[in-house]
This record gives C-alpha cells, structure tokens and sequence, in this order.
C-alpha cells in the first residue's frame, strides 16, 4: 500500500472503482451485450433463411424455365404436325378434286363421242333413206314404168348395196 500511496493511488478508491468496474461490466454484458448478441444472431439466421430462400427460388426459376422451354418445344412440335397433317389434307382434296374433274371430263367426252356416234349414224341412215329415195325415183324416170313398191324396195335395197 505504502508503493499505492507514493504512486498517488488511494487503495480504498482504487478497490471502490474495480468493483464498480466489474459490475459495469456484468451489467453491461447482462443488459446490452446479451441483446445485441441475440439482435446479430436472428439476423444471422434471418439472412441465412433468406439466402436458403434464394437458392430454392432460383432452382424453381430454372425448373420453370426448363419446363417452358420444354412446353415451347413441345407446341413447336404439336404446331408442326398439325401444318403437315392440313397439308396433307389439303393435298388429298386436291388430288380428290383433280381425279374427280378427270373423271367428269372422261364421262363428257365419252358422252360427246357417243352422240357423236349416234348423230353419225343417224345421218348415214337418213342419207341412205334419201339415196334410195333418189335412187328409186330416178329409176322410175328412166324406166317410165310403174313399178309395185315390193319391187322398189328390192330395187333400193340393190342400188344401196352397189353405193355402199
């Protein structure tokens, strides 16, 4: 005590200010120190917490763009096969069309050529009746004779013969 009080230090003043020290710190450490521990903690956990968030928000933001790439390819795709079926469609009802007016032109034609046929034929006939007619009266004047028609007939029927 004897070097305290050389030194200028009153011991009593001395103990007075250590234990008023440590009770500065304990209650420090009580009162302000704990809760500032406790405020750091829960925001270390909070950012923590935030951080897991974050990842799991990011994997489903790649999830959800692996599977909107996937559904876009897969339209892509739907789209694509509807195009080729239209087109396909289409091009049946084309060739459908197409055979349909082939036809229609075949059974125009083959009518036209049977008409044709028949007109021909009619005429032959009608020229024939005509030539006979002809024939029958031009060998009336030249024979100046009256002639019964199962006679003329034959006589027709030999000069068409002889014309054909």
């Amino acid at each position: 005590m004897e070097l305290f009080t050389k030194l200028g230090i009153n011991g009593a003043l001395l103990i007075s200010q250590i234990v008023n020290f440590t009770l500065l710190i304990i209650l420090l450490k009580k009162y302000a120190y704990s809760p500032v521990l406790k405020v750091l903690s829960d925001r270390s956990d909070k950012i923590e917490k935030s951080l897991e968030q974050a990842k799991k928000i990011e994997e489903e933001l790649r999830n959800t763009e692996e599977t909107k790439v996937t559904e876009i390819k897969k339209a892509k795709e739907e789209a694509a096969e509807i195009v080729k079926k239209s087109y396909d469609v289409a091009q049946a009802n084309s060739e459908k069309a197409i055979d349909e007016t082939r036809k229609k032109t075949q059974e125009i034609v083959a009518k036209a050529k049977e008409e044709i046929q028949d007109e021909k034929v009619r005429s032959v006939k009608e020229a024939e009746k005509e030539i006979a007619d002809l024939a029958i009266s031009i060998a009336e004047k030249i024979i100046h004779k009256n002639l019964d028609s199962a006679v003329e007939k034959k006589l027709a029927e030999e000069t068409l013969s002889k014309i054909k």
